[in-house]
């Protein structure tokens, strides 16, 4: 009797456990893996939807506030947010608010992983929008493909990717390196000295950058990389006076740029011309006229645009942030109005399969002028050329007449 009533006891705690899963799962609805309850990574998958829920759409903001690209990651936020707030000042999408998490991941790749897990995982969010360097992007891409979320990537990148987890909103080379070689050759000269900083997204660019110049009848002075920690550019303003060049070419990136323009302008090089490719308003204010009025840059936006959409946008930056946009805050306003629109096209209930095919054709004319997000994931733009003038601010050299169709592919020959 006791062995029998034994069983009976056992048989129903199995009972009133299955029936507690059930009712947990009945009422967690879309959980993330690792999340609340338990849940699992099954649970995860494909459920950007899942950051939808109630009122509101929950979206990741993936920014560093310190380190190497904390300045350039302030124009990312800024412009982000300042969109978001003027789209849910208009009534949100689909009657929804958007719901900004912000996550800092001090301009690491490690921590850009860490932080991104945690707002897929705890938050839910349906997306991330951020990160600059590549290797922060290419930490967090084995991330959004785990749990199939997606990043929303508003940085000029070196190509040689395409992932369907990722939505690319910058320039790749056929947009900036195979346009700018041959301005450089045509209009400055032929005799190149390449500096860049030493990762991923330099290297690329500027292995490039070197073949085409060569292919337009250049000549390579001298090719060089450098710590992303280096602060002092003596040996390489040396060697670039040897060289005796016509251009020096610079992929340098972040705050290394002020650090070497500032040296190499204590030199008074006056015969050879100098292109920073990632040179924007904040790096000219930063270094001053003395030391950079005449330099060239290559970005898709500049501050001195003349359009209706860019006179509004720069004028309401600068009172709610006090700096003049750079390209990244351009491609980071333009970017949460494209979000909007895929948002508004996947609809309640969806997948991040649905989001990405909704991004899709979806065109915003801001104030860059018109980006438009193709199949292949990445946006066709218009490349410019822009020089410093004595306000720190660029004159565009060249502009190109209609927007480039990204290749992110079409540098493979030449690395």
């Amino acid at each position: 009797m006791k062995h029998r009533m034994k069983k009976i006891i056992v048989f129903l705690m199995m009972f009133a456990v299955l029936f507690s899963m059930a009712a947990c799962n009945a009422s967690g609805g879309n959980v993330s893996a690792g999340g609340e309850n338990g849940s699992t990574l099954e649970d995860a998958l494909g459920q950007a939807g899942g950051g939808s829920e109630g009122d509101t759409i929950r979206v990741g903001l993936l920014t560093a506030s310190s380190g190497s690209t904390s300045v350039l990651d302030a124009y990312i936020e800024h412009a982000f947010c300042m969109g978001i707030d003027e789209i849910n000042a208009a009534g949100g999408v689909n009657g929804k608010q958007v719901e900004i998490i912000r996550e800092d991941y001090a301009s690491d790749p490690s921590m850009a992983a860490e932080k991104a897990e945690k707002l897929i995982v705890n938050d839910k969010v349906c997306c991330i929008f951020g990160v600059v360097l590549s290797s922060c992007r290419q930490a967090v891409l084995p991330i959004v493909e785990k749990y199939d979320n997606l990043l929303i990537y508003p940085t000029d990148y070196e190509g040689l990717e395409q992932s369907d987890n990722i939505i690319y909103l910058g320039c790749v080379p056929n947009q900036q390196v195979q346009v700018i070689a041959p301005w450089l050759v045509e209009n400055i000269g032929k005799k190149v000295y390449v500096i860049g900083s030493d990762y991923l997204y330099p290297r690329s660019t500027c292995a490039q950058l070197i073949a085409i110049l060569k292919e337009n009848g250049a000549t390579i002075a001298g090719e060089e990389y450098v710590s992303m920690d280096e602060t002092d550019y003596t040996t390489s303003i040396t060697k670039i006076m040897d060289a005796e060049p016509d251009v020096v070419f610079s992929v340098l990136v972040g705050d290394c740029i002020n650090a070497f323009q500032k040296q190499y302008a204590q030199y008074g090089i006056e015969d050879t011309a100098v292109f920073h490719m990632c040179m924007d308003e904040s790096g000219a204010a930063a270094i001053g006229v003395d030391a950079c009025e005449g330099v060239y840059s290559g970005q898709t936006y500049y501050c001195t645009l003349e359009s209706e959409q860019n006179t509004e946008f720069t004028q309401k930056y600068m009172e709610t942030y006090g700096t003049q946009p750079t390209v990244y805050a351009s491609t980071s306003y333009t970017g949460a109005y494209l979000l909007k629109a895929a948002l508004e096209a996947a609809g309640d209930d969806f997948t991040t399969a649905d989001l990405v095919e909704a991004f899709h054709g979806q065109s915003f004319e801001g104030p860059a002028g018109m980006l438009t997000v193709q199949e292949n994931n990445h946006t066709s733009l218009t490349p410019r050329i822009g020089q410093v003038n004595s306000d720190c601010l660029f004159d565009v050299r060249y502009e190109a007449d209609a927007p480039i169709a990204p290749d992110p592919y079409a540098g493979s020959a030449y690395n």
